[in-house]
């Protein structure tokens, strides 16, 4: 996805969250909700988050999956956008997000979207390909049976941690 398409695509997401906040009751204009893209979101279509600044305003934000979204239909970017909405206007309102509970299914409601199980947190969108599964990397001891670590652990271990191997209780180096 393109720059220019970006730029779009979070235009529309801006507008289906201001059409959320009338919805619901709420001046759009009151509250800044920033929205953005994230390239690292293989899993979820989007997430929402309310963070305590020292001024009194939160920051209130709603992050889309950049992989994902050009995979998704319309109408399961409009629900994302909604869905995420809601949780924000049900900080603004609650003070606190309640999860997929009771206030959220309200909001949800009140926006024509009907808050089930299944579109709570699941997606149907296509994520062939995404997967963000981290290399592993090989590693041997003095018994030498090679084995595979996680790549924070050789992070560690090329750093100058130690760890030992269960087995014969010498330290572990990477191959």
């Amino acid at each position: 996805m393109n720059h220019s398409t970006r730029m779009q695509e979070l235009h529309k997401a801006r507008k289906q969250i201001e059409w959320a906040f009338e919805q619901c009751g709420l001046d759009p204009s009151e509250h800044v909700v920033m929205v953005g893209f994230n390239s690292r979101f293989t899993r979820r279509m989007g997430d929402a988050s309310a963070k305590k600044n020292y001024d009194w305003r939160p920051t209130l934000e709603i992050r889309l999956s950049l992989p994902l979204w050009p995979r998704a239909t319309e109408e399961e970017r409009r629900e994302t956008v909604i869905h995420e909405a809601c949780h924000i206007i049900d900080y603004v309102i609650n003070g606190k997000m309640c999860g997929h509970g009771r206030p959220w299914k309200r909001l949800m409601e009140m926006c024509g979207l009907r808050a089930e199980r299944k579109s709570m947190r699941c997606h149907s969108v296509d994520r062939t390909g995404l997967s963000r599964r981290r290399a592993r990397v090989a590693a041997t001891c003095m018994c030498g049976v090679v084995s595979e670590i996680g790549p924070i652990q050789a992070k560690k271990i090329r750093g100058g941690s130690v760890y030992r191997c269960r087995r014969c209780k010498t330290p572990v180096n990477l191959v």
